[in-house]
């Protein structure tokens, strides 16, 4: 595993090198920049939206092979179990993704620091510890989606679909407990995938700036961050347990995973549904919702000639999404 491994780290040298000099370029100007305005703002979102950009980039380059049904067969001819080649590939895009990330890290927050106007600068290597396990964690959970497709195109739908499930379900309970005259801490805005880490910059931000956490909102998050983490943890664990038993022929074909089209489309229907009457919409926005479920059905199964199994499903999903909605139609 050891040469194979050598052989990946030595290709991802360049493409580590153009995200590092990027990454540090940003970081250092926007630094400087602040620096030479008065230095109010500590710009941890910065380094926050670097670290979600290449834990969404860097999956897609590391798992790519896999979808190319030649270039997976020469590979699958290696005499390398296919547990560690792709362990060695995942290693190389953990490298790719978290030393442009610390570099520019390293370079840009001495700037800012140096300068900062009362900064409670120990707060930086807080953020910065924080950010590194939360990143790990959006890496597995978008590594998990991608390679649960068997096409680049789907891949990335499948990280869109993960990105959003948990805040959809939230802004769901959300306007339920608002439509019952109760309140929650967090909305569903807290609860997408990208979620920790713009809460890691704003939280950091004020933490460096005053030594306190902004609102009760953001007092709360520890509970967002937590469970996330279990999730990339549950995601990197089904990522080994699953890939080393995808057969090389699958590359290409329709993307049939649970964790997929076949969960997600009736989930996100019947939550659309479901989410428009609490904002008591025309009726001609559930003919919408329906329509586009039928279109990502299509764009799935590549035909316009579905199964009458999706057919159910997606009148199903209807059904449930109707269900769910009952509430706001008794609370009004």
């Amino acid at each position: 595993m050891k040469g194979y491994f050598l052989y990946e780290l030595k290709r991802a040298a360049l493409p580590t090198s153009v995200f590092t000099l990027i990454s540090v370029a940003v970081f250092v100007f926007n630094s400087v920049y602040e620096a030479t305005h008065g230095a109010s703002y500590p710009l941890l979102n910065v380094p926050s939206i670097t670290l979600a950009i290449l834990c969404t980039v860097v999956p897609v380059l590391t798992y790519a092979f896999k979808n190319n049904r030649r270039y997976i067969d020469l590979l699958y001819s290696f005499p390398l179990r296919r547990e560690k080649l792709y362990l060695a590939k995942t290693l190389v895009g953990l490298i790719e993704t978290f030393v442009p990330f610390t570099l520019a890290y390293a370079v840009g927050v001495p700037v800012i620091a140096s300068v900062g106007q009362n900064f409670h600068t120990a707060f930086y290597a807080l953020y910065f510890f924080v950010a590194l396990v939360m990143g790990l964690a959006l890496f597995g959970i978008n590594a998990f989606a991608f390679t649960r497709a068997n096409g680049t195109a789907d891949g990335i739908a499948f990280m869109v679909f993960f990105s959003c499930a948990l805040a959809a379900l939230a802004t769901y309970v959300c306007m339920l407990v608002g439509k019952a005259g109760g309140e929650l801490t967090m909305d569903g805005s807290f609860w997408f995938t990208y979620s920790p880490l713009t809460v890691c910059a704003v939280v950091g931000n004020s933490l460096v700036r005053s030594g306190a956490v902004p609102n009760a909102a953001f007092a709360s998050s520890w509970v967002m961050l937590v469970i996330y983490l279990l999730v990339g943890v549950a995601c990197w664990v089904g990522t080994f347990a699953l890939l080393g038993r995808t057969p090389a022929e699958n590359a290409g074909r329709i993307s049939s995973s649970r964790f997929g089209y076949r969960t997600f489309i009736p989930f996100y229907v019947a939550l659309g549904i479901a989410l428009l009457a609490a904002v008591s919409v025309m009726a001609v926005f559930y003919v919408f919702t329906a329509a586009a479920g039928a279109l990502t059905y299509f764009l799935y199964r590549r035909t316009f000639r579905l199964p009458l199994s999706d057919w159910l499903t997606l009148l199903g999903a209807v059904v449930a999404g109707f269900l769910l909605a009952i509430p706001f139609f008794i609370l009004g």
